[in-house]
Formats: C-alpha cells, sequence, structure tokens
C-alpha cells in the first residue's frame, strides 16, 4: 500500500504522511489516493485516531473540528474502525483508490494546530 497526494505538505518514504488543512474553512477538502498492489480481494480499514475530529494540539478540552472520510466513494464511520473491501487489479500499476477529507463546520475554534492520526490497514 501506498499514499500519495497532491494536496499534501508532506511526503514520507512511502507517500503521504501528513495532510494540511492550513487554515480551515467549513467544507473545505483535501485528497490523497490509497495506491493498492495485491493478487487477490483485499480488505482496507481506516481507523482514527479521534472518532473523526480534528483535535486541538494544545487546549485538550476544546471539542475539536469534526471531519468525513470518503475512501473510493463510499463514507467511512470513523467513530470506530471501517472498512471495504476491493479487487485491485493483479499488475504493477495495481489500483488507486480515492480518499477525500472534508472539514466540518470550523466556527468558533481557537486559533493553533490541530490533527488527528488515521491507520489505513491493507489485509488479505
Amino acid at each position: 500500500m501506498n499514499i500519495a497526494g497532491a494536496s499534501s505538505s508532506h511526503f514520507g518514504s512511502f507517500g503521504v504522511d501528513e495532510i494540511d488543512f492550513q487554515t480551515m474553512t467549513s467544507g473545505e477538502t483535501r485528497e490523497a489516493r490509497v495506491q493498492v498492489r495485491a493478487t487477490d480481494d483485499v480488505s482496507i480499514e481506516v481507523a482514527s485516531q479521534y472518532s473523526g475530529k480534528l483535535r486541538h494540539k494544545i487546549l485538550i478540552a476544546d471539542p475539536g473540528v469534526p471531519y468525513t472520510l470518503r475512501l473510493d466513494g463510499t463514507q467511512m464511520n470513523l467513530s470506530g474502525a471501517s472498512s471495504i473491501i476491493r479487487n485491485p487489479p493483479v499488475s504493477l500499476d495495481g489500483a488507486s483508490y480515492l480518499m477525500q477529507l472534508k472539514l466540518g463546520d470550523v466556527t468558533g475554534r481557537p486559533a493553533g494546530k490541530y490533527q488527528d492520526m488515521l491507520t489505513i490497514t491493507v489485509s488479505p
């Protein structure tokens, strides 16, 4: 698996390691792609450390900014682990599944850095 994206700001050795919204705006979106190579059906599971919220890094009591995630057109439930089943073609290219993140309401949220940690697991 590889995660790649033109709307991210940092790239690790295997692709995107951070997706940056810069100054957040309600309804703003970012995209990346989950690239998968396999020889059979795979389960792609997505889990959010903060249950689909970007949490303020310093103000722990702040409720955070909710966001949604769609993977290959499927709305993922970030309140728990959520998965989809896909069958990428057997090739060097594999398949590239669009991942879209969309911010919820940011009204009244204090300035600062917000974060969440997504874990994406691909298994047979």
